[in-house]
């Protein structure tokens, strides 16, 4: 939603040995999709890589060091606020353990579901089996050592950055390249022509440039050869924020919500509004969801079946660093 949002398994015919709710295991072929990757999402929000697994964008924490490009660093102001930013991270019901030292010790886990669905069917898929798998774990630790303030360590030796370091100071004087509320227009954006800075980059971490639809969009098909209404907006998944995100940028909008108007008015963009919905990258099986803030400062998540055809305004995001 993404490299950031949930990775996509090869849609093609898979032939596998899976239970059905007879506890039978039929041996017939079936398709399948990852539809959550733990690790990967957690990973998304430190960093999106390219095809080959190399970082394009850091966004919590960038490297001091050159010659040591697997450790980013980025400050905030105490350690409390470090470990809730390291928990909001983790889903509700993920595995998660509390050490006496502090430390909080989280493993991801990875879903393959499998499903039955002809192509040509207007019939609701038929969710056959889940297979959940542990992921190599993820490790918050308190250090409070000189200007270490704690770490996060990754485990999983496919990660292009091992350990994020959490200081107390930031080490570098330099001020963001864009400042909040500016209109910007770059070729370089991958999903759309003007967006609009709503967080300047600050103590290595990203700043956020934000795209509201100026339509509304109906959703068409996750997959791109088989174009069913109701699932997925017609846009790269990679550049939609997740549900936390979409909160976070409804928290700056309400601070000042008629001066964001402008500011998405002058770019030619929708415009933030309490009580408007927008699809943005929260995804489950056959279903997407679409993100409220009410005035209140409720944030509502509803998923929409397949077989509907919502039209919502659009949310896209990218990332800058200093």
């Amino acid at each position: 939603m993404k490299k950031f949002m949930y990775i996509m398994a090869a849609l093609g015919i898979v032939s596998l040995s899976a239970c059905n709710s007879d506890g039978d295991i039929p041996d017939e072929p079936y398709k399948s999709f990852i539809s959550q990757d733990g690790e990967q999402d957690f990973l998304n929000n430190f960093f999106w890589t390219d095809d080959d697994g190399n970082v394009e964008q850091y966004i919590m924490g960038i490297p001091l060091d050159n010659s040591k490009k697997d450790v980013v660093s980025f400050a905030m102001d105490n350690l409390t606020e470090a470990r809730d930013q390291f928990l909001a991270y983790i889903p509700e019901d993920g595995k998660v353990e509390h050490k006496p030292d502090g430390s909080i010790v989280y493993t991801p886990v990875k879903v393959e579901t499998f499903y039955k669905w002809s192509g040509d069917s207007t019939d609701e898929p038929i969710l056959v089996h889940n297979v959940s798998t542990d992921e190599p774990t993820i490790t918050f630790k308190p250090v409070e050592e000189g200007n270490l303030m704690a770490t996060i360590t990754f485990a999983s030796s496919q990660s292009a950055v091992k350990r994020a370091e959490i200081l107390y100071n930031w080490t570098r004087n330099s001020d963001s390249p864009f400042l909040e509320g500016e209109v910007v227009h770059d070729l370089r954006f991958h999903c759309c022509d003007n967006m609009v800075c709503i967080r300047e980059a600050k103590n290595g971490i990203a700043g956020v440039f934000l795209y509201i639809s100026p339509k509304r969009m109906q959703t068409t098909s996750i997959f791109r050869d088989w174009p069913h209404p109701g699932m997925l907006c017609s846009r790269d998944v990679k550049y939609m924020p997740e549900f936390k995100q979409a909160a976070d940028y409804f928290k700056i909008f309400r601070r000042d919500m008629t001066r964001w108007q402008v500011n998405f008015r002058e770019a030619g963009l929708g415009e933030p509004q309490y009580g408007e919905q927008y699809w943005y990258g929260e995804r489950v099986l056959w279903d997407w969801a679409t993100f409220c803030m009410k005035e209140n400062g409720d944030c509502v998540r509803e998923c929409f079946s397949r077989q509907k055809s919502w039209e919502k305004r659009c949310l896209m995001h990218e990332f800058f660093n200093m």
